[in-house]
C-alpha cells in the first residue's frame, strides 16, 4: 500500500521501464519546451474544471505518463490531493524537471507507456 512519498520512492527504485519506440530528441529544446508549456492560472482553471467534471474517485496516487518537464505535477497533486509520480522517457526532459525543482518535489521515473504492465 502506498502511504506517502517514501513508499513511492522505494517502489519506483525497483521498477525499470525500458522503451523500444523511437523518441523525439529534446536535447536542445527541453528547457524551451518547459518555458513554453508553463500554463497560466486561468488555463489551469479550465483544466481543473474539466477534471472535476469527470468525478474521478479519490485516488491513492496519480501517474503523469509522459510528464515532460513536470508542468502538471503540482496541479495534479492539488486537484486529486494524492501523491503524483512522473514517468518521462526523455533524459533532457527529466533534466529540465530536475533543474526547475519538479524532480525534487515529485518522484521521476525514466520509462514509457508501452512498458507499463
Amino acid at each position: 500500500m502506498i502511504r506517502d512519498r517514501s513508499d513511492l520512492s522505494v517502489l519506483w527504485q525497483t521498477i525499470q521501464l525500458p522503451c523500444r519506440v523511437a523518441r523525439v530528441d529534446y536535447s536542445d529544446t527541453a528547457e524551451a519546451y518547459r518555458r513554453a508549456r508553463t500554463l497560466p492560472g486561468e488555463v489551469l482553471d479550465v483544466w481543473r474544471s474539466s477534471v472535476e467534471a469527470l468525478q474521478i474517485p479519490q485516488p491513492k496516487a496519480v501517474l503523469d505518463l509522459g510528464a515532460g518537464p513536470g508542468g502538471f505535477l503540482g496541479p495534479l497533486k492539488d486537484w486529486f490531493q494524492a501523491p503524483v509520480v512522473a514517468i518521462e522517457p526523455s533524459g533532457p526532459m527529466r533534466a529540465s524537471a530536475s533543474a526547475s525543482g519538479a524532480a525534487v518535489r515529485f518522484p521521476y521515473l525514466a520509462g514509457c507507456a508501452e512498458a507499463l504492465p
